[in-house]
């Protein structure tokens, strides 16, 4: 019979703690790679064949998509035993590569061996074996290989030793990992959009905002290490590696003062650039003023809640390589700002208004029942030949009835009889026209 087992999972974190963290796996992970708490349980896609009583067959797959590395591999296993005598074969490889600056690390293995078990003074084995091992890592393409016989080993190194990924340039950094420009910073309408208009031939956009509920994101691409808000009169303040705030909820910031200083302050995240091999950014600044009408300064009308994101570390590490269990975020590296009004706007006073003027409308319709004028008929004065020959037609059938009702229609008495207050309730009135 052969067994299989093996699963999937693919999850992506949008809030919460692990916001921006998200995992693809079929059939699990590197052996070498421990995984998070949050992350799925996976078995291995794998099967075990018991082909005879004698031999078998297993083996299993895996590939891993994380954050900040790609993930894959298998193994194979064959065993035969019958008695004394045992067979096996096996081979297998693990692959891991990162993200730019390119990386990779691969490990494979194989093995072929047999043994023999007899009774001689007691049970004995003997075994013989052939193996390799083969390691490799890049660039530049380097790494060993390992080839053991029985009690008998050796290791053959090439390439350039130990390897290191070579650091980035800024431009080739850029290019690589950031967005356009006009993208790493930007300013986006997230709550109380009205309405969205382009006055005239302008390019600009005008946004119309609830003023309760506006809320104005500033994000930006590139972790921020220092900020500078104009929240009160004075120059601005560059805050550096700290975030005051008026709240415990860490809500609203505060303009920095001695006396905030020691108010629900947070440090903000240190980062490097590790594609560029740079342990610790020290300048990474953001300037943040809102002017009424252009000129007036209106920072103070305003609240700013700090934007804290995880980002990955493959960008944003201390280090160049990375190994395959360390932490792949850099927790509350400070992205933006939230930006809303300061206070509740205040409600205006309207005209007073008599309640009788609004318990009902009145809606007058003119001439509602004016009733349209009637022209009078006019007829023609003459009388067609196919009335003619109807009249006719209908009163040869009106004297065929007569004459079947026992009448004679020459002579047809239409007066009422004389006892018809005898029939009816009451005599009916009768009028002769002339």
């Amino acid at each position: 019979a052969c067994h299989l087992t093996g699963g999937f999972a693919f999850y992506v974190w949008f809030s919460g703690q692990h916001a921006g963290d998200f995992v693809v796996t079929l059939g699990g992970y590197h052996p070498r790679f421990v995984a998070p708490k949050h992350y799925p349980t996976v078995p291995r896609l794998g099967f075990n064949w018991m082909v005879s009583d004698v031999f078998s067959i297993k083996g299993g797959l895996y590939f891993a998509l994380t954050a900040h590395a790609l993930m894959a591999g298998g193994n194979l296993e064959a065993l035969f035993h019958m008695g004394p005598i045992r067979a096996w074969f096996r081979v297998g490889a693990n692959f891991i590569v990162s993200w730019q600056p390119y990386f990779y690390d691969a490990r494979m293995y194989e093995e072929i061996g047999v043994s023999f078990t007899f009774w001689a003074f007691g049970t004995r084995t003997i075994t013989f074996g052939l193996g390799a091992d083969l390691h490799v890592w890049g660039p530049d393409f380097s790494g060993k290989a390992t080839i053991h016989y029985y009690i008998v080993s050796f290791t053959i190194s090439f390439g350039h030793g130990p390897g290191k990924p070579k650091p980035l340039q800024w431009e080739a950094f850029k290019s690589s990992f950031l967005p356009d420009d006009s993208k790493v910073l930007t300013a986006n309408v997230t709550n109380g959009l009205i309405k969205e208009e382009t006055p005239g031939a302008s390019k600009n956009k005008r946004y119309i905002l609830d003023p309760k509920n506006a809320t104005l994101l500033v994000n930006s691409q590139v972790p921020v290490k220092s900020y500078e808000l104009h929240l009160s009169e004075g120059p601005a303040a560059t805050v550096k590696d700290q975030l005051y705030f008026a709240d415990s909820g860490h809500q609203i910031i505060l303009p920095l003062s001695d006396e905030t200083k020691a108010l629900n302050a947070i440090p903000t995240s240190d980062f490097g650039i590790a594609p560029m091999d740079v342990a610790k950014v020290s300048t990474s600044s953001m300037s943040i003023t809102i002017k009424r009408d252009g000129t007036e300064d209106a920072n103070s009308d305003f609240a700013f809640t700090p934007v804290l994101k995880r980002m990955p570390r493959a960008m944003w590490g201390d280090k160049l390589k990375s190994e395959v269990n360390d932490p792949q975020f850099i927790e509350n590296a400070l992205a933006g700002f939230e930006i809303r009004p300061a206070k509740p706007p205040k409600p205006g006073i309207t005209h007073r208004v008599l309640k009788t003027n609004l318990q009902y409308e009145v809606d007058k319709k003119g001439a509602a029942f004016d009733c349209p004028a009637l022209s009078a008929y006019k007829g023609s004065g003459q009388v067609g030949q196919d009335d003619l020959k109807n009249i006719a037609s209908l009163a040869s059938q009106r004297n065929g009835l007569l004459q079947g009702l026992g009448l004679d229609p020459n002579n047809l008495d239409l007066a009422p009889p004389t006892d018809l207050d005898q029939i009816v309730v009451e005599k009916p009135l009768a009028a002769t026209f002339a």
